[in-house]
């Protein structure tokens, strides 16, 4: 059963080693939070969708997306607006459609695959 404050109370980025993590977002994963936001993205034969986890003034998305001749999944690291990484993943898993049902805020900055 999901409480009142929705599923997206229990999307969490995570970054470290089992043991030594380095980087929780939202840090507090049982309450609300405007850490974490999601987006679609619109291709020509194709489309996407991202999370995006907030802190500071830095800001990881996972996204995924694909079009007419390419397919990408990976991970952006932000500091200031400015790209720091890409990381790509082998594959995803992630319906494009699975964010708004699970009541994560939409994403009102915007996002394009690097």
């Amino acid at each position: 059963m999901v409480g009142k404050q929705g599923l997206h109370s229990l999307i969490q980025y995570r970054f470290g080693q089992i043991g030594h993590m380095e980087i929780s977002i939202p840090e507090n994963p049982a309450g609300p939070s405007n850490a974490v936001s999601y987006g679609t993205l619109s291709y020509s034969g194709g489309g996407g969708a991202y999370l995006r986890f907030s802190r500071g003034n830095y800001r990881y998305t996972a996204y995924t997306g694909m079009g007419k001749g390419w397919d990408k999944t990976g991970i952006t690291v932000e500091r200031d607006n400015k790209l720091l990484a890409n990381l790509l993943c082998k594959k995803s898993d992630v319906p494009n459609d699975s964010f708004s049902r699970l009541n994560v805020p939409k994403d009102n900055i915007g996002f394009e695959i690097p």
